[in-house]
C-alpha cells in the first residue's frame, strides 16, 4: 500500500492523459475468384488437357500398383485483392479446409507433404489445366503436413500478400501442389480433396489479411482527476 503524507486536500481538477495504444489492425476475409482442379489419369491421357473448375480442390499423389496406374492431382486459385493495393500488410494466413481426407492418411504424412507456391504467370481459369499450368517462383513456398483430421490448415502467407500489396510483385494467386518428388511405391491413395467454391457443402480457401491502420497505433484520451494539495 502507498502511504502519502497529505496535510489538507483543498481542491480536485482534472488531469488530461493521451495515452498511446496499440492498434491490432483490421482484418479482412477474401473468398477466391477462381478456384482449379489440375489433375492427371495415367489411364487416360487426355485428362491433362481437361479444365477442371467445379470440382474440389485436391492435392497429392495416388496409386494402384496391381493396374499400374496412377493419378495426380493439384490445385490453382486467385484472390483479388485490388482493395488492398497500397496497404501495409500486417498479417496474412491461407485457410484451406479438408473435405475428403487422403485414403491412408497415416502413410501419407510420413511420407509426402503438401505445399503452396506462388504463381508467377497469367493464367486463365477457362484453359487452364496441368499441363498448360503457370510456372510458380521456386524460391518461395509454404510447405505443410498432410491433413489427417478435417481441422482446417492455417497457412501463413504473408510475405507473398505484402508483395502483392506493395506492387513488388503482380498479383496471380496460388498454386496448391505436392512437395514429395515420386510415387508411392505400392497401392495408396496420397491425394487430399479441400472445399471450393463450387463444391456445395464444403468450405472454399480463405485468405484473411490483417491490415495495419495508420501508423500501429492509436491515441486514446484518459481524464484522470487531479488532487491539489495545500
Amino acid at each position: 500500500m502507498f502511504d502519502f503524507n497529505v496535510k489538507k486536500a483543498v481542491s480536485f481538477t482534472m488531469l488530461l492523459l493521451l495515452l498511446s495504444v496499440p492498434s491490432f489492425g483490421r482484418e479482412m476475409t477474401f473468398l477466391p475468384v477462381y478456384d482449379n482442379l489440375l489433375y492427371y489419369a495415367s489411364a487416360d491421357e487426355s485428362t491433362g488437357d481437361t479444365v477442371y473448375p467445379a470440382s474440389y480442390n485436391g492435392v497429392g499423389k495416388s496409386r494402384d500398383y496391381s493396374m499400374n496406374e496412377f493419378w495426380v492431382y493439384e490445385s490453382i486459385f486467385w484472390f483479388d485483392l485490388s482493395s488492398i493495393n497500397g496497404k501495409k500488410i500486417k498479417s496474412a494466413r491461407l485457410i484451406l479446409s479438408p473435405a475428403v481426407l487422403a485414403g491412408d492418411p497415416e502413410d501419407a504424412y510420413n511420407n509426402t507433404y503438401y505445399e503452396i507456391r506462388v504463381v508467377a504467370e497469367l493464367w486463365d481459369p477457362r484453359t487452364v489445366t496441368i499441363n498448360n499450368a503457370p510456372a510458380y517462383y521456386t524460391g518461395y513456398y509454404v510447405p505443410f503436413n498432410v491433413p489427417t483430421s478435417t481441422v482446417p490448415v492455417s497457412l501463413n502467407v504473408t510475405d507473398a500478400v505484402k508483395y502483392w500489396a506493395d506492387g513488388t510483385y503482380p498479383n496471380y494467386g496460388f498454386r496448391l501442389r505436392d512437395g514429395g518428388t515420386y510415387l508411392p511405391d505400392r497401392s495408396f491413395v496420397w491425394s487430399t480433396m479441400f472445399g471450393s467454391q463450387e463444391k456445395k457443402g464444403t468450405v472454399p480457401p480463405e485468405l484473411v489479411v490483417t491490415i495495419e491502420d495508420g501508423g500501429g497505433s492509436v491515441v486514446s484520451t484518459v481524464i484522470v482527476p487531479l488532487l491539489l494539495l495545500q
